[in-house]
């Protein structure tokens, strides 16, 4: 399943804890992000480049855990987004894609 941790990075993840390599906090900050679901409403928050976009809603449609970033379709653009940027919005729908006239 996309943007869940495999058993190998699980296992990777408690040795370096166990090892003292990282702190518990450390792999928290890691996997936070992973809590919101591909497929998932989000609401846009905090944008200064694109401000406009604040308030806005769209799609979770992927996480690149290099980057730490998610990818989100809002208003027929995908963008790559930091969680700090994101609120999961569970019980609510996107908005809707602009239709081609």
């Amino acid at each position: 399943e996309m943007g869940r941790a495999s058993e190998a990075e699980y296992d990777a993840a408690t040795d370096r804890l166990a090892r003292g390599e990282v702190t518990e906090a450390d792999l928290c900050q890691l996997w936070t992000p992973l809590a919101i679901p591909l497929d998932a409403t989000v609401c846009l928050t905090g944008l200064s480049s694109r401000a406009y976009l604040n308030g806005k809603r769209g799609r979770v449609i992927s996480f690149v855990k290099d980057k730490g970033r998610y990818g989100v379709s809002v208003l027929g653009e995908a963008l790559a987004l930091k969680p700090g940027n994101l609120e999961h919005r569970p019980e609510e729908e996107p908005d809707p894609e602009p239709t081609q006239e």
